[in-house]
């Protein structure tokens, strides 16, 4: 069995305990929340992400609220301009390819009504101290209608903001459309990790250990003459 070395993402554990016998960078995922609660529903809500660290972040997963619908079509889009529209949309339909708006997935789930865990293999990479804009979009999606003058709301860890409220904050029918609804707060959370530079020629190696495991107990893998180097790490 051997590892792969993956760079620019973060390391996905599928075994309880994994040892590491090689040096290397690993990044540990940072997730932010909002408190948004449920009172309204439709198809898309907008809002913006802010990096404020002096390196690129990848935002790698999303959770979002959805409704209850047995074949519920998710997307997320990402714009690499804020949005900053208060009162009055501008920027035309919300689909990829216009104005500016990039498809970073899509997945169909059966939803019934609550928070969803929707995506863990995105790659949205936003530079150092850049803001972006992400839209989530569904057959039937969740949000909370906020208060039009009440400002903007900030959700933060790790260095990043999620910011929801005044200009930022629009939702309206499933792309493509034109968002109508006003101001709509995302009912959710975003997972990232850093983005670092790749340096170095990286070997898979080989993996040894027991091959078996039982449901509560942990085993020990470990990595046999693999190399990593900067921005690379091991995906299992």
């Amino acid at each position: 069995m051997k590892s792969i070395p993956k760079c620019g993402v973060h390391t996905y554990c599928l075994i309880l305990a994994i040892l590491f016998l090689l040096s290397g960078t690993l990044f540990a995922q940072t997730f932010i929340s909002t408190n948004h609660t449920n009172n309204n529903s439709s198809g898309l809500v907008t809002f913006n992400v802010q990096n404020t660290n002096s390196y690129a972040i990848i935002i790698t997963d999303l959770s979002s609220h959805f409704g209850t619908n047995i074949a519920n079509n998710i997307q997320v889009l990402y714009r690499a301009t804020p949005i900053n529209e208060p009162g009055t949309w501008t920027l035309g339909v919300v689909e990829p390819g216009q104005n500016g708006w990039i498809s970073a997935g899509a997945t169909t789930l059966s939803t019934s009504g609550g928070i969803y865990h929707a995506f863990s293999n995105l790659s949205i990479i936003i530079p150092a101290n850049t803001t972006y804009t992400i839209a989530v979009s569904a057959t039937f999606l969740n949000y909370m209608n906020l208060t039009a003058g009440a400002g903007i709301n900030t959700f933060s860890s790790g260095g990043v903001n999620l910011l929801t409220g005044d200009g930022i904050s629009w939702g309206g029918p499933a792309v493509p459309s034109t968002p109508v609804n006003y101001p709509r707060g995302f009912i959710g959370s975003i997972g990232f990790v850093p983005a670092m530079p790749c340096s170095g020629m990286p070997q898979a190696g080989t993996i040894t250990g027991n091959s078996n495991a039982c449901g509560g107990q942990n085993i020990t893998l470990q990595v046999n003459n693999g190399s990593i180097g900067l921005g690379i790490d091991y995906q299992w």
